[in-house]
C-alpha cells in the first residue's frame, strides 16, 4: 500500500492480483438452482353442519364460508391450511363459539357429485 491513503475504488483494487481463473472466480456469483417452490396441493373438501344454526369456516387468508344447519358446503383448501370452525347462534351478536381448529386434510373429501 506504500503508505498512501485509500481514495476510492474497490478494496480488491489494492489486493495483490491473481492470475487466470482464480481472479475470475472471486468476482462471480454462485447460482443455486433450486428452481421454483413446488405448487401447493389443492384439496376439494366438504363440511356438513348438523348441529348448529350457522357455522363459519374461517380460513388462514381471512375469508369465511357460512354453512346453514342441515347443509353441506364444498370448497377448495390447500394442504396444511388451518381452518377454524366457529358456531354462530345469534347473528346480531358479535359472540362466536370456536368449535374446532383443523387442518384441511383432516376434513372429509367432497364427493364427486358435490364438486363444482
Amino acid at each position: 500500500m506504500n503508505g498512501t491513503p485509500f481514495t476510492g475504488g474497490k478494496a480488491s483494487d489494492t489486493a495483490p492480483r491473481r492470475s487466470g481463473q482464480e481472479a475470475e472466480s472471486r468476482f462471480t456469483f454462485t447460482v443455486h438452482r433450486f428452481g421454483m417452490p413446488p405448487a401447493p396441493v389443492k384439496l376439494r373438501k366438504a363440511y356438513v353442519n348438523r348441529d348448529h344454526p350457522v357455522v363459519l369456516l374461517r380460513f388462514e387468508d381471512g375469508h369465511e364460508i357460512r354453512v346453514a344447519k342441515g347443509k353441506v358446503k364444498t370448497f377448495d383448501a390447500y394442504l396444511g391450511e388451518i381452518i377454524k370452525i366457529v358456531a354462530v347462534y345469534d347473528p346480531t351478536s358479535a359472540e362466536r363459539d370456536l368449535l374446532d381448529t383443523v387442518r384441511a386434510e383432516e376434513l372429509p373429501d367432497a364427493e364427486p357429485h358435490e364438486s363444482r
